[in-house]
C-alpha cells in the first residue's frame, strides 16, 4: 500500500505527494487566487507595452520661444482679446504679409504710456512694442501676447489763455499829493508841531 503524505502545497495549488517508490506530482486544484493573478499578470504584460508607445508620443514639449516686435496697431477687438498689428520693422516681418494677428490672454500685462491699462484703451494708430511667442497649436496661427508697451499719440494741449496785461501807466490815475493820499500818523503829526514851536 502507498503511504502518501501529504507535502507543503505550492503557491499555485499544486499538491505534492511523497510515496516510498517514487514521488508523485499531482495537480490537485487550482485556486481562484492563481487564476485571477495569471489573468493580472497578462494584462499588465499586454498594458506595458501600450504604455509605452503612449508615454514616447506625449514628450513635453519644449518652452516657446520669445521675440520682440513693433509695429502699429492696425485693429483692436478688447471683447476677443484680438489685435492686429501692422508691423513696422523690416526684421520682424514674416515673407508674405505685415500684419500680425495677436491673441492677449488674462496674463499678457499692457502698458499704455509707462502706465500699467488694458486692452480696452489701446487706439488704432497707436505704435506698440510686443513680447511673446508664436502659437501654431491655436486654429489660427497667431502671436500669443506677454508684454505689450504702448504709445499714445495724445494731441497737444490747449494754449492756456493768457493773462490781462497790466494797465499802461496813462491810464491810471494821476499820484495826488501825499498828504491827500494817506493820513498822517499820529507821530507825524507830533512832529510838525515841535517844529512849529518858537
Amino acid at each position: 500500500m502507498c503511504d502518501a503524505t501529504l507535502a507543503r502545497p505550492s503557491d499555485c495549488g499544486y499538491t505534492t505527494l511523497r510515496s516510498d517508490a517514487a514521488k508523485v506530482v499531482v495537480m490537485a486544484h487550482e485556486s481562484s487566487f492563481c487564476r485571477r493573478s495569471l489573468r493580472g499578470g497578462l494584462f499588465v504584460l499586454s498594458a506595458v507595452p501600450a504604455l509605452l508607445t503612449v508615454g514616447a508620443c506625449d514628450r513635453p514639449r519644449p518652452p516657446h520661444k520669445y521675440v520682440a516686435l513693433s509695429g502699429t496697431v492696425a485693429a483692436c477687438h478688447p471683447q476677443t482679446g484680438e489685435l492686429t498689428v501692422r508691423l513696422t520693422d523690416p526684421s520682424s516681418r514674416r515673407a508674405r504679409d505685415d500684419q500680425l494677428e495677436c491673441v492677449v490672454t488674462s496674463d499678457s500685462e499692457i502698458y499704455i504710456n509707462d502706465m500699467f491699462s488694458t486692452l480696452d484703451r489701446v487706439q488704432i494708430g497707436d505704435r506698440i512694442e510686443l513680447v511673446g511667442y508664436r502659437d501654431a497649436s491655436r486654429p489660427i496661427e497667431s502671436f500669443v501676447v506677454s508684454f505689450a508697451y504702448c504709445e499714445h499719440t495724445a494731441p497737444t494741449p490747449a494754449v492756456p489763455p493768457l493773462l490781462q496785461p497790466p494797465a499802461s501807466p496813462a491810464s491810471a490815475p494821476a499820484s495826488a499829493p501825499r498828504s491827500a493820499r494817506l493820513p498822517r500818523s499820529h507821530h507825524e503829526q507830533s512832529a510838525d508841531s515841535i517844529r512849529r514851536r518858537p
